[in-house]
């Protein structure tokens, strides 16, 4: 790897964070200073919603080889990525320093010293989840870390990231939102489909606890499918409950997907939820090798 693959580090924090990502990107800087990182590092805080992306699409329009770090969690690293990605420049990399409630992404695949790989230019070549649908009558393109997800799974991820985890709270969530979910129906081909749950994942486990694909791997430029039939109550109730002890089995391996939405449908991504048209085509594909990251 080239010795000066970074001329500027940025890391971008969340002042207003519950959790540590204010004192984290501090400790981050300091470690470099520590390694004696020569370059220029940076700390940039957010002001407001999606104010990493902003950042992040910046830094795109200059030719400077810089690698930004999101001190947060996935959905402050979405952001970031989503900034990233929107230019097809490849001078941006990106970097995460777990800072949140969820840390998905980090949990897959970060490295024990994120400081010691950034001082040693230690970038590799990540896929990266892309959905393309219309919103609000428009077209309308996202990208993702780890997962994309309709129904259930992800209603119950973004109850999870809410608080502190233990065995017990866990299946108290799971419990209460299987009894006031029913299904979404969506289009395949020309078929129609009732899903209690739809997740693309590039990463293992989503939201903590729900392992959602076991030999999910982070570039072989697929994702695995894992769906969950509308059916019974006890029928959807056993297949979460294995999502959070056993795992899913993953029905299968795909570089994309496609499927026609009913009614206006809501999408997570990384832990954060967007609503799509009704009557719209979806495609997820993945971005083989499509981010550069120091994690």
């Amino acid at each position: 790897m080239a010795k000066h693959l970074i001329d500027e580090v940025v890391i971008i924090y969340n002042p207003n964070s519950t959790g540590n990502s204010a004192l984290n990107a501090k400790r981050l800087r300091q470690d470099l200073k520590d390694l004696s990182f020569k370059q220029k590092v940076t700390l940039r805080a957010t002001k407001y919603p999606r104010h990493a992306e902003k950042i992040a699409e910046t830094y795109t329009k200059k030719n400077l080889k810089t690698l930004l770090v999101s001190s947060s969690g996935d959905g402050g690293y979405h952001e970031l990525i989503n900034g990233i990605l929107k230019s097809a420049k490849t001078n941006v990399m990106a970097g995460l320093l777990p800072s949140g409630n969820a840390n998905d992404h980090f949990s897959a695949i970060g490295s024990p010293n994120v400081a010691v790989d950034i001082a040693a230019s230690k970038a590799r070549k990540v896929d990266v989840l892309k959905i393309e649908a219309n919103m609000n009558g428009r077209p309308w393109v996202r990208y993702a870390h780890s997962y994309i997800g309709i129904g259930i799974s992800p209603v119950i991820g973004r109850e999870l990231n809410k608080i502190q985890l233990n065995v017990f709270n866990e299946k108290v969530i799971l419990v209460r939102q299987l009894m006031s979910f029913d299904y979404v129906s969506i289009k395949i081909g020309n078929r129609k489909k009732r899903l209690t749950s739809l997740v693309f994942a590039n990463i293992p486990t989503m939201s903590k606890v729900l392992t959602v694909a076991k030999k999910s791997r982070i570039n072989d430029g697929k994702f695995e499918v894992s769906s969950i039939e509308a059916g019974s109550k006890f029928q959807i109730f056993s297949h979460l409950f294995q999502a959070s002890t056993l795992g899913l089995k993953e029905q299968s391996s795909r570089s994309s997907y496609q499927f026609s939405t009913i009614k206006p449908l809501p999408v997570q991504m990384d832990g954060e939820v967007y609503m799509i048209d009704s009557n719209t085509k979806v495609t997820v594909t993945c971005v083989h090798d499509g981010l550069t990251v120091i994690i």
